[in-house]
């Protein structure tokens, strides 16, 4: 038994980020349509992050806190202390209205003056949004692999190049937090292939 060698398992294509997406409900999923689209209906304020550097990078991470005893060499218990996760990517669209307010959450406000578009620096409220990294398979470009955030926030600090020589980038950091009333098996996120 165990994993057989298996082209159609492994995974290379192009992936969207969507944010401003819909929490579902417990024990349902982001409902995507033929094509990898959010569903517009259940999803009215979605926002595509648009081109980017290399896609996104997928991230999820735990720490134990290991129980060690003097006669024995090897830990004896281990316990779960925290989990987490991220999408990250490196935006190119650097003009998008949509994109500067996620990517200055927390310290930039977004105002609306005539014949530009504008945000103060300073203080701002941390908001939270749903994300998803969307890609279709490489096997079956009819089936979708989908990292979906319920709750996230950019983390990743505003830092972009006005440069001749150099494609202008935004680097996006989207931190998962839990959803308290959420089960504890799905508080943050979830990870599915569409078959």
């Amino acid at each position: 038994m165990g994993t057989t060698l298996d082209i159609t398992k492994t995974q290379k294509n192009a992936c969207k980020i969507w944010f401003a997406l819909a929490v579902p409900a417990a024990s349902q999923y982001l409902t995507i349509g033929a094509t990898g689209i959010p569903d517009a209906t259940e999803n009215p304020n979605a926002k595509l992050v648009g081109l980017t550097e290399k896609g996104a990078m997928l991230n999820l991470q735990r720490s134990f806190t290991e129980e060690f005893y003097d006669e024995v060499k090897y830990a004896l218990e281990r316990n779960l202390d925290q989990i987490g996760g991220s999408i990250k990517c490196e935006a190119n669209q650097v003009l998008d209205p949509d994109l500067i307010s996620i990517a200055t959450v927390g310290m930039g406000t977004p105002l609306t003056p005539t014949g530009k578009k504008a945000w103060t620096l300073g203080e701002s409220a941390l908001s939270f949004t749903s994300v998803a990294a969307i890609a279709p398979t490489k096997n079956d470009i009819t089936k979708f692999a989908v990292f979906h955030l319920y709750q996230a926030y950019n983390k990743a600090d505003f830092d972009m190049a006005m440069s001749r020589v150099d494609r202008a980038k935004l680097p996006l950091e989207f931190i998962g937090t839990a959803i308290p009333t959420r089960a504890t098996t799905d508080t943050f996120g979830c990870y599915y292939i569409t078959t």
